[in-house]
Formats: structure tokens, sequence, C-alpha cells
């Protein structure tokens, strides 16, 4: 598997393809890929199959994905994972998830 990029080396105020899926790689690790640590919870689909998104909207990226654990009978927004993706600060090779 190819490793993810550094977000350090990307340039997150425009909106290009390169980044997105740059960007997408991470996201994928970060969430959908398993740990070493057993208390980090790792879903039991793919980022495919909860349709994983990542888009660049007024101005800042964000990534969203259907939670396939939850109930069908939930409203999408609360079956819907909605994330802003940032540089962690302190860390620029780091990836910060702001809740929406």
């Amino acid at each position: 598997m190819k490793a993810a990029p550094s977000i350090a080396d990307l340039d997150l105020t425009t909106d290009n393809e390169a980044t997105r899926r740059a960007l997408f790689a991470l996201v994928v690790r970060d969430n959908f890929t398993a740990s070493l640590d057993p208390d980090v919870w790792i879903p039991p689909y793919s980022a495919e199959e909860a349709g994983l998104e990542v888009r660049y909207l007024w101005g800042r990226w964000f990534t969203t994905w259907v939670k396939l654990e939850e109930p069908a009978s939930l409203v999408e927004g609360e079956r819907r994972e909605l994330l802003r993706l940032e540089r962690r600060p302190g860390d620029p090779g780091g990836l910060f998830y702001r809740g929406v």
C-alpha cells in the first residue's frame, strides 16, 4: 500500500485535484485503516462503502462519509460524519479534524 502524503507538503488554500487525492489518502489512513492502538475504533467497512468524499468549499477542505454502523432510520445529519480538515496546531505535518 502506498504511504499517505504529509499534510506539510500540501497547499490547503486552493482547490486542486492533487491536494484532494492526498487528503483523501490521509482520511482513509486515519479513519479506515487498522491502527496499532487497540483503543482506536476502525469501522468494519471501507471508505468506498461509506461514500467517503473530500471537498473544497468556501475556502476550506471538508470530509464526509456515512456512518454505516448507525441505523438507516436515523436522519442523515445524525448518520453522516462531516469534518473540516486543517493542519494540526504545532505540527505542520499533522492533520486535524474539526467537527462541523
